[in-house]
């Protein structure tokens, strides 16, 4: 059994000694994909190879949280901060500083970013950088201004090139992508472990029960956690220590209701514990259809029938899915 080593959070520059043997990495890291965890094994390989101390510089809110035009739709993310803290410390990673990203940190030129804060401030021999990270104001950042503080300076910088599956370029942007367009499994793939979704489980009007599909209403309370597209999925849950198969809804449930509110909706196979108030993660693992409206909650029922066979038939492909 590996034993990991409990993440250290710093959330302020006097929580920080400045230390000069230290590498560093800085992004927003949103999901966390296979193109990260290259970054930050190479981060840790540096580390390792050179006795120094690692570091990973990550924001909250995320950037665009702060900057995004309000005429824009709405930013939707992977992850939370929390989520991503936990996924940083399945990774390995021992030391995160979290800079709190708001309207006066964003008015820092690149040069000031690098320098006159982590340079001066926190310390480091070494920084790893995404191939197309940009940073400071108006993006003014790149692997060329680091390249020249460099030189003025005396640290090294490597560029982390791109992480290609097939031809497809791993980024953040191309998991959203196929999250929206309910390909789910690619979605898993590119992150490398299933998709999740955490929330808390929320009393509801219980019509799953009277059809013998009782549910569990998930309210999630993170309001920019992208949510995959409207539909029904294989989904798993670990609830008291236990692994749970079940199928979710995600939709506006058309046959029962003229909610315009989109809700998240489980139903566990073999489960009938009380579950009130319990925070869950739902792996999302596969899509199994669209949404559809019935004409009686008899059809509905006879759907939700065929659609726990299909789930039990899918089922043994996936019980060797990674899941966080």
């Amino acid at each position: 059994m590996i034993k990991r080593i409990p993440l250290k959070v710093y959330n302020s520059l006097s929580e920080i000694d400045k230390f000069s043997n230290r590498i560093l990495t800085v992004g927003t890291f949103d999901g966390v994909h296979i193109g990260h965890k290259e970054i930050f094994k190479t981060l840790l390989d540096d580390a390792s190879a050179s006795n120094s101390e690692h570091l990973v510089v990550t924001f909250d809110p995320h950037p665009r949280l702060v900057l995004g035009k309000h005429d824009k739709p709405k930013l939707s993310l992977l992850t939370s901060t929390e989520e991503r803290l936990l996924l940083f410390e399945r990774n390995n990673i021992e030391h995160v500083f979290v800079i709190k990203f708001d309207y006066d940190f964003s008015q820092l030129s690149g040069r000031e970013f690098i320098i006159d804060y982590l340079y001066e401030k926190i310390g480091f021999n070494k920084i790893l950088i995404g191939y197309d990270h940009t940073f400071g104001k108006n993006r003014s950042g790149n692997i060329d201004l680091l390249r020249a503080l460099a030189l003025e300076f005396g640290f090294e910088v490597e560029k982390i090139e791109p992480f290609k599956d097939g031809e497809i370029i791993i980024s953040s942007t191309k998991v959203r992508t196929a999250l929206q367009a309910n390909e789910i499994e690619l979605a898993n793939e590119l992150l490398g472990y299933t998709f999740f979704v955490s929330g808390h489980v929320i009393r509801g009007a219980r019509r799953g029960s009277t059809i013998g599909f009782p549910t569990a209403n998930i309210m999630v309370p993170y309001e920019f956690k992208i949510m995959p597209a409207i539909g029904v999925y294989l989904v798993s849950s670990v609830i008291d220590g236990i692994h749970y198969w079940g199928m979710a809804n995600i939709g506006y449930r058309p046959t029962v209701s003229d909610d315009k509110q989109v809700s998240l909706e489980v139903h566990f196979f073999d489960f009938d514990g009380d579950i009130y108030d319990k925070e869950l993660r739902i792996n999302f693992h596969y899509f199994l259809r669209h949404e559809q409206k019935f004409n009686s909650l008899n059809d509905l029922t006879n759907q939700l029938v065929i659609d726990k066979e299909n789930s039990i038939k899918i089922l043994p492909n996936h019980k060797n899915d990674f899941i966080i």
